[in-house]
């Protein structure tokens, strides 16, 4: 208790003032849909247990993405108000998320405290706690933030777990099977190189048209929309307009739109189940080819002991807790099984005897909890998990053109500069003591969880929108790093004092751009972006409207009785805080007909200065020079007339 105390305190110092602070965050643009799919896949367990039939939600776009979360959310919520009845249900939900948080920043803190020293993990895990970007996302993004949290804290369940099963005796005699490794070691030595080149070729091919297709995915389904297009406007005495009559004999009534996405999801889906097919056949050919023994070692060494262990594995504590950590993850987002390939590339690098077929139970219980929290997967498992995979890695058209770089400088930008400074010198350590095993586990770590990752995405010209908020979850690994510096500073100190100065003023930067910026602190940038102002017109802020709160609060003061407000974006963030006569409702920025004595408008894609260009600006929330929200009045229809 003595070692954890300093992360202890500063849980529940973190945990005191998100309860104070949480009433001052306006409701974020995403989430009236997740409340409405929160309670709707809450609903369907009623359903299930009453023999009622299991139903979609209306909107299939929020269905594909997993309710894990959402749900813990709702009841959480529900709780909170019915024990503080002046706490609305949004707050409820803001707490919930807040929570999750300190989830995730006790996770980084043991996942750290693996190759580190408590003082350094400590102070990785109140730097990554005090980052205006995390501490404001933390409140308001029930998506990305309780991913983030949930893939730390799976991750560092399956480090433990590997541990615990990985060094004989941990966790009980258990039954390992293992692949005839000496065995084929020795025919690998003795075969020819004519026939060594025949085995590696099928591999080689497979992992050939595996790049191709990673790096060509998007045009492959631009292909299929063109080629759609042309079937669907084809003439019906045709041949392929006479085949796409007998298919779709509806066609005059449906737009062209639903047959292409129709056809990339059932191309995502079996291209999915093909490359397992052929990835496993080519590996028989492999094996096949280069041992000249039977196969008859994958009854009496693979399948029978497999079950053995298998069972036996079921038994174990730390198993069961990193599967079901990982199953609710993957049932908040389907990136989470990218966490099961870290784990077992830990499992790889441990010189102690690997029970490799841990993961057979490690994945199948993981598959059952995500499957039971996904009400969604229930009618069709396989199918809509893919379906849900294809629609979850398709980011086109959500932003055009970006820059290659865009990410690595978003991640640059938006994150305090001790916290950057840290990050390079963690890897600079690491790389020169590369051949000591607390160094080379956390480098290898950054590797996979962080820089490969970034690689593709800059590979692939992935579009990113919102900045990259979508890919928190990668960035714990910069802390890692930030540790293992930290971790060779303290141990030249050795003093308690002087790491607690020395940490002090390492998250100074971000506990004052934190006060700063309340309760806007996501929108933070450094000083290489010149700061908040300086990244203003440049990237995107207040993306997600949280500034409607404040206007809705100016307004119910300013606004007289029955007044007329139109709310560009969404009035669904806007209608919880306005006064109950104010007639609010939803403006696209062009209609003028409805007669609006007030419009609000946010400043992303600029609409602050693009609608309305005449009406009188009488209010504008800012931070640090740079606009959030802008409130104009309106005298008449001209005065958003847009200019010619």
């Amino acid at each position: 208790m003595k070692e954890w105390l300093p992360i202890i305190l500063l849980v529940a110092i973190n945990l005191v003032i998100g309860i104070f602070l949480v009433k001052d965050y306006g409701q974020s643009w995403d989430e009236p849909g997740n409340y409405r799919y929160a309670y709707h896949s809450l609903e369907n367990y009623y359903n299930l247990f009453h023999g009622l039939p299991v139903t979609d939600f209306n909107d299939l776009h929020l269905d594909q993405k997993g309710p894990a979360f959402f749900m813990l959310a709702g009841l959480f919520s529900r709780l909170v108000t019915a024990i503080l009845p002046g706490w609305s249900e949004i707050n409820g939900w803001h707490l919930a998320s807040f929570l999750t948080f300190q989830v995730g920043v006790i996770s980084l803190y043991f996942l750290a405290r693996r190759w580190t020293g408590n003082w350094a993990a400590f102070g990785a895990a109140l730097l990554f706690s005090t980052q205006p970007l995390f501490w404001g996302h933390a409140f308001i993004n029930p998506k990305d933030i309780p991913f983030l949290s949930f893939f730390l804290l799976s991750l560092t369940l399956g480090f433990w777990m590997v541990d615990r099963l990985f060094v004989p005796g941990q966790d009980g005699e258990i039954a390992y099977a293992s692949f005839p490794r000496r065995q084929f070691k020795d025919e690998w030595k003795q075969a020819s190189p004519g026939r060594k080149t025949a085995s590696l070729a099928p591999l080689l091919l497979w992992a050939i048209l595996g790049i191709v297709f990673l790096i060509s995915k998007r045009a492959i389904n631009n292909a299929l929309a063109e080629s759609v297009t042309t079937i669907y406007n084809a003439d019906t005495k045709s041949l392929w307009g006479r085949v796409f009559a007998r298919i779709a004999p509806n066609a005059g009534n449906i737009a062209v739109e639903n047959y292409i996405a129709k056809a990339q999801s059932t191309f995502s889906r079996w291209e999915a189940i093909f490359y397992i097919i052929i990835g496993l056949v080519l590996l028989l050919v492999f094996l096949r080819i280069i041992s000249r023994f039977s196969f008859s070692w994958l009854t009496n060494d693979i399948f029978k002991p497999a079950v053995k262990a298998t069972l036996r594995y079921l038994r174990s504590p730390a198993l069961l807790l990193a599967a079901i950590a990982l199953g609710l993850t993957i049932a908040i987002r389907l990136s989470a099984p990218y966490i099961a390939v870290l784990v077992g590339f830990y499992a790889l690098t441990k010189k102690e005897k690997k029970p490799l077929l841990a993961f057979l139970p490690y994945g199948l219980v993981a598959m059952l909890t995500a499957y039971l929290a996904w009400p969604y997967l229930w009618r069709d498992p396989i199918g809509r998990f893919i379906d849900s995979m294809s629609v979850m890695s398709d980011y086109s058209g959500q932003s055009a053109n970006v820059s290659r770089l865009l990410f690595p400088k978003l991640i640059s930008s938006q994150l305090t500069e001790p916290v950057i400074l840290l990050f390079l010198v963690g890897v600079i350590i690491v790389l020169f003591n590369f051949k000591e095993e607390k160094n080379r586990e956390p480098l290898l770590l950054m590797i996979f969880w962080f820089i490969l990752p970034v690689v593709i995405m800059i590979l692939t010209e992935n579009s990113l929108y919102d900045n990259f908020r979508q890919l928190l979850f990668l960035l714990p690994a910069i802390f890692i790093m930030a540790a293992v510096a930290l971790d060779v500073l303290f141990t030249r100190f050795n003093s308690v004092w002087l790491n607690l100065a020395f940490i002090f003023l390492l998250v100074l930067p971000g506990v004052y751009s934190c006060i700063r910026l309340h309760p806007y602190e996501y929108i933070y940038f450094n000083s290489l972006a010149g700061g908040v102002k300086g990244a203003f017109r440049n990237y995107e802020l207040d993306y997600w409207a949280t500034s409607y709160k404040e206007a809705a609060e100016y307004l119910n003061e300013e606004a007289p009785p029955n007044a007329a407000i139109g709310v560009i974006g969404t009035d669904l963030i806007f209608k919880p805080y306005a006064r109950p006569d104010l007639k609010v409702s939803f403006f696209n920025g062009v209609d003028v007909g409805e007669g609006f004595d007030y419009v609000v408008l946010t400043s992303r894609a600029n609409n602050d200065l693009a609608v309305c260009p005449k009406a009188k600006m009488i209010k504008t929330i800012e931070r640090d020079g740079a606009v959030l929200t802008a409130i104009k009045q309106v005298s008449s229809s001209e005065d958003c007339v847009l200019s010619p």
